[in-house]
């Protein structure tokens, strides 16, 4: 890779992509408002995720002791993003007064730093650390909806709250399916069908368990459960029909519809069944 590169650094994960926008999407329809401080807050989100990416890069090639300019590369970039996402987000804190984003920025800061420690680790692509990519990029809807609404209250950590368990979800889902093809052997039966996937089943199961003990406790209303059916009914159908020749395409297809309908559901269930905060 050559210093002198002047390529975009992008990364391709278009299912991290999708944790970020889809929340930020989700906490926009639900505040009902899209004021210009929010393209200023979605410009600063979409640079520090970019940010954290050229430093992962940038870490791995030290970690591996190369000098093929990809430190060099990572640093650049990761220096470009990180000051554009200052550029946009200073202005939030002042003069436009959203001083709570300081707190969720330093979440954020406690994600990024224990992200560069997975990749360390080279555990960043396990379930554990997927699991820390969907805390912290779901952390794109309580900042949307308090620059949206002007609060950061217990509506907004619980979009939040049903944004990391939406994803957590299709993690598993995915894992599933890569268990399966890393067999490379037809699941003989049910029984051999619910074992490999037996984390994605159960946490659907608890996921179902969870929604219907909010709805009862009147922690959120039906509507919003509900938005949760398509990928439970995904779910039974993707173990049906498991196999170690996993469709790619078509799982990624499906799984941006499926988040762009649990977006327009959660929304319509907050306007129509309305929500405790």
């Amino acid at each position: 890779m050559k210093q002198t590169s002047k390529r975009l650094l992008l990364p391709r994960e278009h299912g991290a992509w999708g944790m970020l926008l889809v929340p930020f999407v989700i906490a926009a329809g639900v505040a009902g408002r899209f004021p210009a401080a929010m393209l200023l807050l979605l410009v600063s989100l979409t640079a520090f995720y970019l940010a954290r990416f050229a430093a992962v890069m940038a870490a791995k090639a030290v970690w591996a002791g190369r000098d093929d300019g990809q430190k060099a590369e990572g640093l650049r970039w990761l220096a470009r993003y990180g000051a554009a996402g200052a550029i946009a987000g200073l202005p939030l804190i002042w003069p436009l007064g959203y001083w709570d984003l300081l707190y969720l920025a330093g979440f954020g800061a406690v994600f990024f730093a224990l992200s560069i420690v997975l990749a360390r680790l080279r555990r960043e692509r396990t379930e554990s650390g997927e699991a820390l990519a969907v805390l912290g990029l779901s952390l794109s809807a309580p900042a949307a909806y308090y620059v949206a609404s002007g609060r950061l209250d217990g509506q907004a950590w619980l979009l939040w709250l049903l944004n990391v368990l939406y994803f957590g979800g299709t993690i598993l889902y995915v894992k599933m399916w890569i268990n399966t093809a890393h067999r490379k052997k037809q699941p003989a039966d049910w029984l051999d069908r619910f074992y490999l996937g037996r984390y994605c089943v159960a946490y659907h199961l608890l996921l179902a368990a969870f929604l219907a003990a909010g709805v009862m406790g009147g922690h959120w209303p039906l509507l919003a459960a509900l938005a949760f059916a398509p990928v439970l009914v995904r779910t039974a159908s993707g173990l049906k029909n498991l196999s170690p020749q996993p469709p790619i395409r078509k799982i990624g297809f499906q799984e941006m519809w499926l988040s762009l309908l649990f977006a327009a559901l959660l929304i319509c269930a907050w306007h129509l069944g309305g929500t405790v905060g």
